[in-house]
Order: structure tokens, then sequence, then C-alpha cells
């Protein structure tokens, strides 16, 4: 049987961007997985593991191209789930950035509506 290092590099398929796409099965939000000895592990975090070694409890690997298909190591930061939710275009960076998500019944987005609605 092929290592996980192996399994894992023969789906990988370079782009122009400098991203190291992986071909392989992908969740519905766009993430890589691939089978281990201890069950289903996302691809660029073993990309990142096998990189720079192991994740440290509380740290997520962070996709700087926003690629959630890379596995190319130097495309990945180790952050806090806060720091890569604040990075993305979620509903925590919305807010941390004092815009509107654009969910009408948003407390956050209304307290903030009536704020600027005041001033």
């Amino acid at each position: 049987m092929k290592c996980i290092a192996q399994r894992l590099w023969a789906k990988v398929q370079p782009d122009p961007l400098g991203c190291w796409n992986w071909t392989g099965a992908l969740n519905p939000n766009g993430y890589g997985y691939i089978s281990t000895s201890t069950g289903m592990a996302y691809t660029h975090r073993v990309a990142a593991e096998l990189f720079h070694g192991p994740i440290p409890d509380g740290m997520v690997a962070d996709h700087l191209c926003r690629n959630r298909a890379c596995c190319n190591p130097a495309h990945l930061e180790l952050v806090t789930q806060r720091e890569n939710l604040l990075r993305g275009e979620t509903l925590t960076a919305a807010h941390q950035a004092g815009t509107d998500c654009g969910f009408a019944k948003c407390a956050a987005c209304a307290r903030h509506r009536t704020t600027a609605a005041a001033s």
C-alpha cells in the first residue's frame, strides 16, 4: 500500500497561479479530503503536516490563496480559528469589519445600521 504522501501527491495538479490543486474527492465546501490510517483528513492539513510537522492544538491551516482545494504548503499559514474566520468571507469577518452581512434578521448588523443612522 502507498504511504499517505505518495497518495496525496499523486492527486495534486499545479496551476499557473502556484496552487497545488487536489484532484480527488472534495467535500461540499470545496475542501479536499483523503483517507488516512486514523480516518478522513483534509488534504491541505495533511500537506501542511508533511512539510511543517504536526499542527499544534488550537491552530488551523489557513489558505492564503483562498483556494480551498490547494495543497501547496507555501500557501498555508498556521493561525487560530478566529484569525482564519476574520480573514475569510464569513459573518464573523463582516461583523468585525463593521459591514452588513446581508441577513435582514442579523442582530449585529441591525445594531450597526442603527448606530450608522444615528450619527
